[in-house]
């Protein structure tokens, strides 16, 4: 098992050698749980091959790498210890930078998420798509995202009594040389119990292809590595 776990940290770390676009950032997450907030500080290494690498500063010093397949590896430096996970929810594709940066951006992706677009509305400067399900989903009857000069500015999910239990809100948005990109992220979710979650992304530093030039675009795990968890199971 540990040498499997090795080879595993060797694909995460080498999928996909010859790097093609690249984009780094600085993220602060913020949420707003219950009255209390709570910080998240990172950065972001990802490059469109499918590799990305993540380093949480705040509040601990966590390291992941992930890939377009759903592989990941997390990386304490303070213990030099790593695990690894592998789940769909991992896959890098997912990353906001990975659907920005592709045509995903015109629905967020989710006509590779299982969402059909159903109904279109248009006025003189917005574009309202409605999408629905393509097949039976337990959480979620529609999705309507609004776009407003070819760039999305909101997405609200409504769940099966038909109540919009989830917002996103896309703003700031700042050119790269071949897309734009939304540097503030807010998501607002109710949940069941009628509490409410705000979620905010901040982005900051972002930069582009030659201008992005850091060294944890090949970060790999150290060879000493221990490590302290096998595979787990989707």
């Amino acid at each position: 098992m540990r040498n499997f776990v090795f080879l595993l940290l060797c694909f995460v770390c080498n999928f996909c050698v010859q790097a093609q676009n690249k984009i780094q950032a600085d993220v602060t997450v913020q949420q707003f749980i219950s009255g209390k907030v709570f910080n998240i500080k990172k950065s972001v290494f990802f490059e469109s091959n499918g590799r990305c690498v993540t380093r949480i500063t705040y509040p601990e010093e966590i390291i992941s790498i992930n890939n377009a397949l759903g592989e990941v590896v997390f990386y304490s430096p303070k213990n030099n210890q790593a695990w690894n996970e592998v789940g769909k929810d991992y896959s890098s594709k997912n990353e906001i930078f990975a659907i920005f940066s592709s045509n995903d951006r015109y629905d967020l992706g989710l006509s590779s998420l299982g969402f059909t677009l159903s109904q279109q509305e248009k006025d003189s400067t917005r574009i309202v798509k409605t999408f629905i399900p393509k097949s039976e989903n337990k959480e979620i009857s529609k999705i309507i995202m609004v776009s407003e000069n070819d760039m999305p500015i909101y997405c609200g999910y409504f769940n099966k009594k038909e109540e919009e239990n989830k917002k996103i809100y896309y703003q700031d948005y700042v050119s790269l040389p071949k897309f734009s990109f939304p540097k503030n992220i807010t998501e607002i979710t109710v949940t069941e119990n009628n509490d409410t979650i705000i979620r905010r992304q901040l982005f900051d530093n972002i930069k582009y292809d030659n201008d992005a030039t850091s060294s944890y675009f090949q970060f790999q795990i150290p060879d000493s590595v221990t490590i302290v968890q096998g595979i787990k199971k989707e």
